[in-house]
């Protein structure tokens, strides 16, 4: 039996902590980008959504999971907060289409 349903059927949340801060100068975890990028997936797809930018898209991301936003600072966040953009341009044009408004 999987934990995650021992977990729901005590009642308890089965949503793991996806951020854990250890140092700021490194890198998010590789959970935390995956979770993130899971969940800019799906955020992508919500076709009720209207996002202004891809960078909302990834900040509403960030937010739904309680990951802070990096600053420019840091160096190795940042680059994976860019990439996410990316992730965050494919995912929107995979679900409404590049001339879809």
């Amino acid at each position: 039996m999987k934990i995650s349903t021992l977990l729901t059927e005590r009642g308890e949340d089965k949503t793991p902590d996806v951020y854990v801060d250890v140092d700021g100068r490194k890198e998010l975890p590789a959970d935390s980008i995956k979770y993130l990028k899971k969940e800019i997936n799906k955020l992508g797809k919500d076709l009720t959504k209207e996002w202004k930018s891809p960078l909302e898209l990834v900040n509403n991301a960030f937010g739904n999971l309680d990951v802070p936003i990096p600053n420019a600072f840091q160096s190795k966040r940042w680059n994976q907060y860019t990439e996410l953009i990316g992730d965050a341009i494919s995912a929107l044009q995979n679900s409404k289409g590049i001339l879809n408004n």
